[in-house]
């Protein structure tokens, strides 16, 4: 048999005639989930700027981004005044130039909400950050934060 790729090897299914272990829909998920992960790089970081809140007008937030890791605690936020409002975010996905983070809300609950953040990098130094609210299901305040630091 010629030398094949363990790609090739995986997607038919045989190597040298023996029947392969892993499927290729599973290699394909592997290779999905290492350019996700370089995505998600690319948000590391502190970030800051200013939503479009309905009620409120403008209001300053501040985030912060870890390794990103699905189903962890991979970043904070900080509202400051009116809201004075802090908590962490847990990683949901990465897609491309998007990263959906929930965000749950340890101080100041009583002014602030829990609820979906969605990241759309726009360049390396400035992202759009859109709040969705969990019982509407709807995006409803928005803003443009710029990169602090990596």
């Amino acid at each position: 048999m010629s030398r094949v790729t363990r790609r090739q090897a995986i997607t038919t299914g045989t190597v040298g005639g023996a029947a392969t272990l892993m499927g290729a829909s599973r290699l394909e998920a592997q290779e999905k989930a290492t350019a996700d992960n370089d995505e998600a790089k690319k948000f590391v970081g502190k970030w800051k700027g200013t939503m479009k809140v309905p009620e409120i007008n403008y209001l300053p937030v501040e985030i912060e981004i870890t390794e990103f890791v699905f189903g962890k605690w991979c970043g904070e936020l900080k509202h400051a005044a009116p809201l004075d409002a802090d908590g962490k975010m847990l990683g949901i996905k990465v897609e491309g130039k998007t990263m959906t983070l929930a965000q749950t809300v340890f101080r100041g609950r009583g002014r602030c909400l829990d609820g979906i953040n969605v990241l759309t990098l726009i360049d390396d130094d400035t992202l759009e950050r859109v709040w969705v609210d969990p019982d509407t299901g709807k995006a409803r305040d928005k803003g443009t934060l710029k990169r602090q630091a990596k």
